[in-house]
């Protein structure tokens, strides 16, 4: 192949069915990226990139329907993170880091894993400023990536630490879920009683693995709203005082509740405590009724009443 004449060092990579990556280097400090079709090793583009390292390939980020790929270059200009189209071989994106990994592995979207002698860090990029800030990081000699066991879509990582072997789950992830109720209003009453509740739930982690409803103790999956971007489920009360709160569970098994709300069912629809909080379970159709009353009792007034 003529046009690796100058290349000393060749490091093949899988890329799909039809295609494979190379990273090639010579004595002299050139290295270059290769996107070559398997059957007849026809180049489809190169790279040149100063200090190339290592490369490891990611999702499609720009939506082109090919994976790019993350290349490690480590240079006269410093240490950067570059991401590379699949489809073209251009360079879509740099990012600067202040200390230089041995080798990268993906994790997922715009995270990575870097590899160091003694340690394996998470580290997300930071497309504002041109950085990647570093999440978390874990001692060890060896590493070997596993499957996604959680389903958050970052794998997991078998690390080798001296005669000790741990599995250490790949996403980012130190606090729980936050629920927080948002509907129907704490210490309300209704003489409706099928009654919707309503919550609003983040986590900026791993994502959520489910989130349920605990009503007087029982608890109730939640049905996601994607219009009101809420957790709703449909409940039918009995009479009186009843106790209900908001419990999510991340995907690495962190729980976060929210306070404990209470409703009143009082089926006398003037009983106390009052019929003003069922206008806030009939909403806009007992508002419509009213005001549809008063406008009818006004024309009749003006047709009895003598020019």
């Amino acid at each position: 192949m003529a046009w690796l004449s100058w290349a000393e060092e060749l490091d093949p990579r899988p890329y799909n069915s039809t295609h494979a990556l190379l990273l090639a280097r010579n004595s002299t400090g050139a290295s270059g990226a290769y996107m070559m079709e398997v059957a007849e090793f026809k180049v489809s583009w190169s790279a040149e990139l100063e200090g190339l390292v290592d490369m490891a390939l990611g999702e499609d980020l720009d939506g082109d329907g090919a994976k790019d790929i993350f290349a490690l270059c480590c240079s006269g200009h410093g240490v950067n993170i570059l991401i590379l189209s699949g489809e073209t071989g251009e360079v879509m994106g740099s990012y600067r880091l202040r200390d230089r990994p041995s080798s990268i592995l993906l994790a997922m979207r715009d995270m990575l894993f870097l590899r160091y002698w003694d340690r394996i860090a998470l580290a997300k990029l930071d497309k504002e400023a041109n950085s990647i800030e570093v999440l978390w990081g874990w001692p060890c000699s060896k590493v070997h990536l596993l499957e996604d066991l959680d389903g958050d879509g970052f794998s997991e990582l078998l690390l080798g630490r001296g005669t000790i072997l741990e599995c250490v789950w790949g996403s980012y992830d130190d606090c729980p879920p936050s629920p927080r109720a948002v509907w129907p209003p704490n210490r309300c009453s209704t003489s409706v009683p099928t009654v919707l509740l309503m919550a609003r739930v983040e986590d900026i982690g791993s994502g959520l693995a489910e989130v349920k409803f605990v009503i007087d103790g029982e608890a109730i999956g939640a049905i996601y709203d994607r219009v009101k971007g809420l957790y709703v489920v449909e409940v039918r009360l009995g009479e009186g005082e009843h106790a209900w709160r908001v419990v999510a569970v991340d995907r690495v098994g962190y729980v976060g509740a929210s306070r404990t709300m209470y409703i009143t069912v009082n089926m006398s629809f003037f009983g106390d405590p009052g019929w003003r909080d069922d206008i806030l379970f009939f909403g806009p159709l007992t508002l419509a009724l009213i005001l549809i009353t008063a406008y009818v009792l006004l024309k009749r007034k003006e047709v009895l009443i003598p020019p």
